[in-house]
């Protein structure tokens, strides 16, 4: 009698576990949807359409915080703890959780901010090159290849080959590249000079263009 009484206890005790588990996880998800129907409707908002993907994410991040500000009550007691004192990790934590959610309300709204920060790494990183149109002289060099061309103001021009980039397969199949109109895009990068002792500045090919 005693041993069934433990067993309907201990089953009991696990039915009991299984429920509040259940419900936690469900007063987590009802929160977390609340939140993100209204960060969803915030992001369509007139306010921050037209801004670019940093404002966004700046706009997007405050307005979070101050969610949570006002709800922190509903969020502690279903267990979300946005932890500022982690800093950007605390953060990001709450946004992973946040995001989630809001793919059931906006996903094209998501997307395009995705979109967006793809863009401006893009433009970033052509930010930081120059560009120099010519026509090509000659490739040299034996373990790292050098492409020398004669730019458009009759200068000749030194662009090191250092690892893939787009336009290098024509390069490398064609068998004659020599008076080739090219578009070089490059970047100015640090190399060391055993002979100078010191650091020089060489120009590296991030892109080629044939026109």
């Amino acid at each position: 009698m005693l041993k069934a009484y433990r067993a309907m206890k201990i089953k009991l005790l696990v039915f009991i576990s299984i429920i509040a588990f259940s419900f936690s996880g469900w007063s987590q998800n009802k929160v977390l949807d609340e939140a993100a129907e209204k960060t969803c409707e915030y992001m369509q908002s007139d306010e921050i359409k037209n801004l670019s993907a940093k404002e966004k994410t700046q706009k997007l991040g405050i307005f979070m915080i101050k969610f949570y500000s006002e709800n922190e009550k509903k969020f502690k007691k279903s267990g979300i703890v946005l932890d500022l004192e982690k800093g950007e990790a605390g953060g990001r934590e709450f946004g992973k959780k946040l995001g989630l959610s809001m793919v059931k309300f906006c996903p094209d709204v998501l997307m395009a901010l995705a979109g967006d920060k793809k863009e401006k790494t893009k433009n970033e990183k052509k930010n930081n090159t120059s560009v120099v149109e010519g026509q090509i002289v000659k490739l040299e060099g034996k373990e790292f290849a050098t492409l020398v061309i004669r730019d458009f103001d009759d200068k000749i021009q030194k662009f090191v080959w250092l690892k893939n980039f787009k336009g290098s397969d024509k390069l490398i199949q064609s068998e004659i590249i020599e008076f080739i109109n090219v578009r070089v895009r490059y970047q100015n990068i640090e190399c060391y000079s055993p002979l100078l002792k010191d650091y020089i500045i060489r120009k590296e090919i991030v892109e080629i263009e044939y026109i």
